[in-house]
Formats: structure tokens, sequence, C-alpha cells
């Protein structure tokens, strides 16, 4: 599975249980993004758009997003690494 349909599938699931805010900036082309954007209006009782900025502000809010994203992910991933015993495989010098 490809990341846009990833991404498609769990904003679709995340505002299941959730009201979507009037605008969902994301950092792929949605194949399903009219259909994902109705589906969300019609739950949230407003229009609801889904974009993919290109540039300006709204881009820059996207890429320090992803930034934060990876980082979070990176500081998760070497906390839980003892647990996992991926140092193991590491040479020693």
């Amino acid at each position: 599975m490809a990341l846009p349909e990833i991404l498609e599938s769990f904003i679709g699931q995340f505002y299941d249980e959730r009201t979507a805010p009037g605008l969902l900036l994301t950092s792929e082309d949605l194949p399903g993004n009219a259909l994902l954007a109705e589906a969300l209006s019609l739950r949230a009782g407003g229009k609801v758009e889904i974009s993919m900025p290109q540039r300006g502000e709204k881009r820059e809010i996207m890429d320090r997003a992803l930034t934060n994203a990876v980082s979070s992910w990176a500081g998760a991933w070497l906390r839980t690494a003892p647990r996992r015993n991926c140092w193991k495989a590491w040479p020693r010098s």
C-alpha cells in the first residue's frame, strides 16, 4: 500500500469518532480526496476541505509538522530500542 492510500485510510479512521476541522492539510495528494472530504463534511455537518499545500504559509506549517513527526518517531524508537534488543546485532569495537 502506498503512502497516499495509507494516509487516506488513517484520516478516515481517525475522524470516524471525531469531528474533522474545516481544513485538513496533507503532505500527499490523496487518491480519494473528493470522496473523503464529502464524507467528512457530512459527518461534521459543514464543509471540510482537504488540501495539499504547495507553497506559502500553509506549506511551511506542513513542513514543520512533518519535521516534528519524524523527530517524535525517532525519539520514541530510540527510547524503546533496548526493549527490542536491536543493539545486540550492533558490531562492537
